[in-house]
């Protein structure tokens, strides 16, 4: 269902549509990701930091709120992020704000919404996801090698 999510009268309609058309939802994932590279910030065109923000915050937000009065117990709401959100991005900074701003949302949302409605709402950080992984493989990798006979 193509569409432009800064539409708010169309994030209401997908929505609606999903629902007629599959009865229901159970899992919401938002993972927006528009980033606009400017490396001086006196240069910063506001125009592109208010679109950042409308695709990847507001549209994320609408989501959510047109979304939840479909979802039953137990369902799931996941928001994406990234390492931006922690450490900052140089020459993407309304991509880290943003970025933060998704997952705050998560961390606001979550007591609330488990508590009242038993949903799961959790903020994902693709990057340090992959980091942990990559170092369990590492690790376990590391032990198989060291006790392998002949591999030493």
């Amino acid at each position: 269902m193509a569409g432009d999510l800064t539409d708010i009268a169309h994030v209401q309609d997908l929505v609606k549509r999903h629902i007629e058309r599959y009865g229901g939802l159970d899992i919401l994932v938002n993972n927006a990701s528009k980033q606009i590279l400017c490396s001086d910030f006196a240069e910063i065109d506001l125009n592109n930091v208010e679109s950042t923000f409308r695709s990847n915050t507001l549209a994320m937000h609408a989501l959510v709120k047109y979304a939840l009065t479909h979802m039953k117990r137990g369902a799931s709401i996941i928001q994406t992020s990234s390492m931006t959100a922690y450490k900052g991005s140089k020459g993407m900074v309304d991509y880290s704000s943003e970025d933060f701003s998704s997952m705050t949302l998560s961390g606001s949302a979550q007591d609330r919404l488990n508590k009242n409605r038993d949903l799961l709402v959790k903020s994902s950080i693709n990057m340090a996801l992959r980091s942990a992984l990559d170092t369990v493989i590492r690790h376990t990798l590391l032990k198989f090698l060291q006790s392998a006979p002949g591999l030493r």
